[in-house]
Order: C-alpha cells, then sequence, then structure tokens
C-alpha cells in the first residue's frame, strides 16, 4: 500500500439504489413500494508527517541506511492515519 495513494487509485464513493420490484404485480399486492439501496463510503487521511533527512536511496531505488538500533530509515515520519 501507497502511503500518498494517487486519487485514481482510491476507491470512490458510491451508493447503488433499486425501485424496481415495486413494478410487479405480487409485490404491489403487499406493498405501496420497495427500494433496496447500498452505500460504500472511505476515507484515508494523514493527519501530519514529516520527510526524513536521513532517508538516502542507492541507484536501483533502495534505502539500506539504518538506525542505531538496525531498523530501516524510512522516508516519512507519520503521526497519525485514519
Amino acid at each position: 500500500m501507497e502511503t500518498f495513494p494517487s486519487a485514481m487509485r482510491m476507491m470512490p464513493n458510491w451508493r447503488l439504489t433499486f425501485d424496481g420490484l415495486s413494478k410487479f404485480q405480487f409485490i404491489q399486492k403487499v406493498f405501496r413500494s420497495v427500494n433496496i439501496s447500498h452505500q460504500y463510503r472511505s476515507t484515508y487521511q494523514i493527519g501530519t508527517y514529516t520527510t526524513n533527512l536521513s532517508y538516502i536511496t542507492d541507484a536501483s531505488g533502495i534505502n539500506s541506511i539504518r538506525d542505531l538500533q538496525n531498523n530501516y530509515i524510512q522516508q516519512y515520519e507519520i503521526n497519525v492515519v485514519t
């Protein structure tokens, strides 16, 4: 998963509503109208981030620099993601 995905890669919010069941005669005998709906909503928020000045990549684009605990240094320090 990308840290900062582009708008083209994010899933859009959508809503689907179907009201065609009320056109059937056997449904009209019992119900005046029938609506079926489904909705998907997605949010992706990054509160704050800072660029790590110690992040350096080699010619292949891979970071091989580690910190004192032998962890790889990340390009971004992100505090809050929801």
